[in-house]
């Protein structure tokens, strides 16, 4: 079922089903390959020691296990992921270098778990070509690169594309059963990484809205079902941060971090009087939030830190991993589109899609603003913005087939020929060059 309209596609040529399958798995498996190769390749070249915040994530999992998979952890890092790392453990054979070996294979494995199951979920939702060119634009330049880590950014990664479709697809076509399913899915995915949560709630608040203008129940329907089950599978931790920590959605990062200007004061601030280990033991008054960081810092402050997070985010898109020029191509075929179209066709459109669009532009503009605001403060790298390239691309093409739906101009189909040829010379060089120099974990 597609989410949006999908046009029709040109006939190809008179190639049997059995060997065009043949081809088609071929094909795979040698990208397969070529992935397998590229990340370990990356592995070795780049992450022989725990840099970053691998040792504390092993530390984590290995505190998971060894508790039969009942501690409760520092509220920084979520528990799904080294829930699963900490399944391949065994504290009688493994030291911490020895199970840092495994935890990256098994994340190179779960990479691959990822990128066959987005490429399978493409294929039903778009056409097959720009299926093949998101599959392996976002499998090599981004889950190749941070596969050989013991992070929870591949699993993060394929869970919330995967919560980024079946919120479209319920905002598409609510369905009750859809709703709960999502929910369940959704909660997994906060557990994965506290990301999530401005998913959750923006989806709500946007099915919400649908009803009221729809006049329809069913989406507000849907999104109570969805709250409650994403509520249900959270609540065994949500009640532990509320006992322990005071709140509910406790996040060292959400709740502090993020509101310091850089990392060396969140270190001496709340971090230095024991925020892993409950609420802050310091004034109220020296406790960060959003207020206080407002009361303190002029207009100019506020969007200087922007700015300068927008410069980083900007090098690590285009000078680092080389992703800008597809975003710039896709923008563009999608202006001259809606020109091509008219602006009947594209009103139309508007009105038929309009909680798909909203919800997209408000999510995509969200996370990058609160990644950017992120980036600036506490000098991370590029794997939060990362989780944003593969619902994004997805987005684009699902833009591109709507505006092609009643006419398909012939350039359209050489727009996708081009994306794959500099996705196959991308590739060419991310092999020979980038696996070998760019550390991947940050």
């Amino acid at each position: 079922m597609y989410i949006l309209p999908h046009p029709a596609l040109k006939r190809l040529p008179q190639i049997p089903p059995s060997r065009r399958l043949r081809i088609e798995l071929l094909a795979f498996l040698l990208c397969l390959g070529l992935f397998v190769y590229g990340a370990v390749t990356q592995g070795n070249a780049q992450n022989t020691e725990m840099h970053t915040d691998q040792d504390a994530y092993i530390a984590y999992a290995q505190n998971m296990h060894n508790s039969d998979f009942n501690y409760v952890g520092g509220r920084n890092r979520m528990p799904v992921y080294v829930s699963l790392q900490a399944l391949f453990y065994d504290p009688a054979t493994m030291d911490d270098d020895a199970f840092f070996t495994v935890g990256k294979r098994v994340n190179i494995g779960l990479a691959i778990l990822g990128i066959t199951l987005i490429y399978l979920l493409l294929r039903k939702r778009v056409e097959p070509l720009p299926a093949v060119n998101i599959t392996l634009l976002s499998g090599f330049s981004v889950f190749m690169m941070k596969a050989p880590y013991f992070q929870a950014e591949i699993l993060y990664y394929i869970l919330i594309f995967l919560v980024f479709i079946g919120m479209l697809a319920m905002l598409n076509k609510p369905r009750l059963w859809h709703a709960s399913g999502l929910g369940l899915l959704c909660g997994l995915t906060y557990l994965t990484k506290a990301s999530a949560l401005p998913a959750a709630g923006l989806f709500v608040g946007i099915m919400l809205v649908q009803s009221l203008v729809q006049r329809s129940f069913r989406p507000a329907l849907c999104a109570m079902l969805f709250a409650v089950t994403f509520t249900a599978i959270l609540w065994p931790y949500i009640s532990t941060s509320k006992e322990r920590f005071g709140q509910y959605f406790y996040n060292v990062n959400s709740t502090f971090y993020m509101w310091y200007d850089s990392w060396d004061e969140a270190k001496a601030g709340t971090r230095a009087f024991g925020d892993r280990n409950g609420w802050p033991d310091m004034p109220e008054e020296q406790i960060p939030n959003l207020s206080r960081y407002i009361g303190t810092h002029s207009i100019s402050d506020i969007w200087e830190r922007f700015r300068h997070g927008v410069r980083i985010t900007w090098g690590y898109m285009a000078t680092q991993y080389d992703l800008e020029l597809y975003f710039f191509l896709y923008a563009f075929a999608i202006v001259f589109l809606m020109k091509q179209a008219g602006s009947r066709h594209v009103q139309t459109l508007l009105r038929q899609h309009w909680p798909v669009i909203v919800f997209s532009l408000c999510f995509f503009g969200g996370y990058l603003c609160s990644y950017i605001w992120w980036v600036s403060g506490a000098g991370a790298g590029p794997r939060h913005v990362m989780a944003l390239v593969l619902p994004a691309l997805f987005a684009l093409q699902l833009a591109v087939q709507a505006l092609t739906r009643l006419h398909r101009p012939e350039w359209v189909r050489w727009f996708y020929y081009a994306i794959f040829t500099l996705v196959l010379l991308d590739m060419h060089t991310i092999l020979n060059y980038r696996i070998h120099v760019l550390y991947g974990g940050a």
